[in-house]
C-alpha cells in the first residue's frame, strides 16, 4: 500500500496540474461520434499528439477502413513491469439535444460538476489517466513500468474492428495485466471495481405472413405476425422470469464461496437504485436478489417490438410484418454461439422466422485473488480513504474478452463515474473531485506495480 507521503504528494500535484483540465477541454470540444463518423479521424489525432506530448510512441492502424485505433509505448529504464491501458476516443450521438441544459461539445462547470458529451465514457478516464503519468514521472523522474495503450474510436458501435487488431498485434499488446477503461463511484463514495463484464448476444427477429398489411376485414382467415411474435416472446421465459432456451443455463459457472464473500460485502439502497433508474418499480425483492440478478445471472430482454400501424387514430389492418429485438447477456463460461443454436431451434416451433445477429461477445472474468487486483485494491483504500467494492463483473458488456483471449488478465480497476454520470444519456457528467482522485489513484498504482510478487496471472 503506498504511504499517506505518497498519495498527499500525488494528489498535490494532480490539484495543480492546469493540463488535466485543458486536455478534457480539448476532448469534449471535439465531436467524434462513431455511429456517424463525425470527428472520428480528427479526435484520434489530438488524442496522439496528447500521447506523443507526454513522451509516447505512438501509432495509428486502420483495419478495414474502420475508425483509427491508436496504439501508445512508453518503456521503463530498467525492464521490468508492463501494464495496458484500454480506453475509447468515441462517443454517443449527443440526442436529443433539447434535453441538454449546457452544450453537449463544450466542457461546462457547475458546482463541481463537470459536463460534456463523453466525459463520462471515456474521455474524462483518457485525461486522468495522462495526468497519472505526469504526476508519476514528476514524483520519481520516470516511469517506474512500461506501458502499452490501446484507445480505439468503435467502441460505442460493437468494437468492430478491435479483435482483428489485437490478433495481428498480440506480441505487442503482451502485458503483466490490461487496466480496462473506468468503474464508478457509489452512493456511500466508494470506489466500484469490476472484475470482469458480461458477454451478449444481440439479435433481431422477424416473421412476415404476407406481401403488405391487410383490411383487417380479413383478420378471421390471415396469419396476424403480431401474435406469432407476442406468443414466441411469452414462450423465452417462464413465470419465475428463468430463461426457458434449452441448455441456456448449462455453462454458467458458479461462483466459489470466496467470491461470494465478495458479492456479499456491496450493499445496495434498493429505493436509491430505484430513483437512479427512473423506474416504477424493481423486480428483485431486495439488495442481496438485486446483486445475483444483476451480476451472476444471465438475462434475455427484450429491446424493442414493431408491427402494424403505429400512427394517430384509427387504422384497421392486419400487419404483414412483425419484429423484435433482443439483446441476451451472458455470463461466464456461456458461450454466444451455442445460445444462438438453441434459440434458433426454440424459434422453429413457432413460426418462420428470420434471426439477424447484430453482435456477439464473450463474458469475461478475472480471479479476485490476481495480483494486480490485490494491488489495486490496497491503493484504492489508500486514496479513497474507503475499501474498494470488487464485483465479480459488471452487469454490462464491453469487449474485454479480446484482450484475455491473448493471455492478458483485465479488470475495471479506477473511478471516474458515479450513479448519475448519465452515460449516453443528455447532461453527461463527472464530479471533478471524482476526476482528480481518479488520476491520483491511477497514478499510486503505477508507482506500486514493481513491488508485484510473480504470481500466476488470472
Amino acid at each position: 500500500m503506498p504511504s499517506e507521503d505518497t498519495v498527499r504528494k500525488l494528489a498535490e500535484y494532480v490539484k495543480r496540474d492546469h493540463q488535466l483540465l485543458s486536455d478534457l477541454k480539448m476532448l469534449v470540444e471535439q465531436p467524434s461520434v462513431s455511429a456517424t463518423g463525425e470527428g472520428l479521424e480528427e479526435c484520434a489525432n489530438m488524442v496522439s499528439d496528447m500521447l506523443r506530448r507526454e513522451g509516447f510512441k505512438v501509432s495509428q492502424h486502420r483495419v478495414d477502413n474502420g475508425a483509427p485505433i491508436i496504439l501508445a509505448r512508453m518503456e521503463t529504464v530498467k525492464p521490468g513491469r508492463r501494464i495496458l491501458f484500454y480506453n475509447h476516443y468515441d462517443v454517443q450521438p449527443p440526442d436529443p439535444l433539447s434535453e441538454w441544459r449546457t452544450n453537449p461539445f463544450q466542457l461546462s462547470e457547475s458546482d463541481g460538476m463537470l459536463y460534456g458529451r463523453g466525459i463520462a465514457d471515456d474521455k474524462g478516464d483518457i485525461a486522468a489517466r495522462l495526468a497519472a503519468v505526469r504526476a508519476i514521472r514528476d514524483r520519481l523522474g520516470e516511469l517506474p513500468v512500461s506501458i502499452t495503450w490501446v484507445i480505439e474510436g468503435e467502441e460505442e458501435v460493437g468494437s468492430t474492428h478491435l479483435e482483428s487488431f489485437v490478433l495481428k498485434n498480440a506480441e505487442s499488446l503482451k502485458a503483466d495485466f490490461c487496466l480496462w477503461e473506468s468503474g464508478d463511484i457509489s452512493d456511500d463514495g466508494r470506489p466500484n471495481f469490476y472484475l470482469g463484464v458480461k458477454g451478449m448476444l444481440y439479435v433481431e427477429l422477424q416473421i412476415k405472413t404476407s406481401e403488405g398489411d391487410r383490411h383487417s376485414m380479413y383478420a378471421p382467415i390471415l396469419a396476424n405476425p403480431a401474435e406469432k411474435m407476442a406468443r414466441l416472446i411469452a414462450s423465452l421465459k417462464d413465470e419465475r422470469g428463468r430463461v426457458r432456451l434449452k441448455n441456456f443455463y448449462r455453462d454458467v459457472r458458479r461462483p466459489k464461496s470466496s467470491e461470494m464473500r465478495l458479492l456479499r460485502k456491496i450493499r445496495v439502497n434498493m429505493e436509491n437504485l430505484r430513483r437512479s433508474l427512473a423506474a416504477y418499480e424493481l423486480t428483485a425483492r431486495d439488495g442481496v436478489e438485486a446483486l445475483e440478478k444483476l451480476v451472476l445471472e444471465p438475462t434475455c430482454n427484450i429491446a424493442g417490438f414493431s408491427s402494424g400501424y403505429q400512427g394517430p387514430g384509427i387504422k384497421t389492418i392486419t400487419p404483414s410484418t412483425a419484429r423484435v429485438k433482443m439483446d441476451i447477456r451472458l455470463v461466464p463460461d456461456q458461450d454466444p454461439r451455442k445460445i444462438l443454436s438453441s434459440l434458433r431451434r426454440h424459434v422453429r416451433g413457432y413460426g418462420r422466422f428470420e434471426i439477424k445477429v447484430h453482435s456477439m461477445c464473450w463474458p469475461c472474468r478475472t480471479s479476485p485473488d490476481n495480483p494486480y487486483v490485490r494491488l489495486s485494491t490496497e491503493t484504492g483504500r489508500a486514496v479513497y480513504g474507503a475499501a474498494p467494492n470488487i464485483w465479480l463483473n459488471m452487469y454490462g458488456t464491453g469487449p474485454m474478452f479480446i484482450i484475455s483471449r491473448i493471455g492478458v488478465p483485465a479488470a475495471m480497476l479506477s473511478c471516474i463515474t458515479h450513479q448519475g454520470s448519465r452515460l449516453h444519456a443528455p447532461n453527461e457528467n463527472i464530479s471533478l473531485n471524482h476526476l482528480w482522485l481518479a488520476a491520483v489513484h491511477q497514478a499510486a498504482f503505477l508507482d506500486s506495480v514493481s513491488r508485484v510478487g510473480s504470481g500466476p496471472a488470472s
